[in-house]
């Protein structure tokens, strides 16, 4: 495989790997701010990567936007940081 093939296949899979995120009020479970983050898969195991000015909001929690939900919400799925 070449070296522009492994490009295309690494910017491919982070396009497809980017999610949503979303920082909440614990207490309201209203969004307060917004960003990105993908998944990636390091020997084996799987980490949730985002930029630190996203997800360092004190007394917050991080939450994955499904992008899926119905009139009273949005379903959202909690990440532990």
């Amino acid at each position: 495989m070449g070296t522009e093939n492994l490009l295309e296949d690494l910017v491919n899979h982070v396009v497809s790997s980017t999610l949503h995120v979303v920082m909440i009020d614990p207490k309201t479970l209203m969004p307060k701010c917004a960003g990105s983050g993908c998944f990636i898969i390091y020997k084996e195991r799987p980490f949730f990567i985002s930029v630190q000015h996203v997800t360092d909001k004190e007394g917050l929690q991080a939450v994955i936007d499904k992008g899926t939900g119905n009139e009273t919400g949005t379903d959202v799925f909690p990440v532990l940081l």
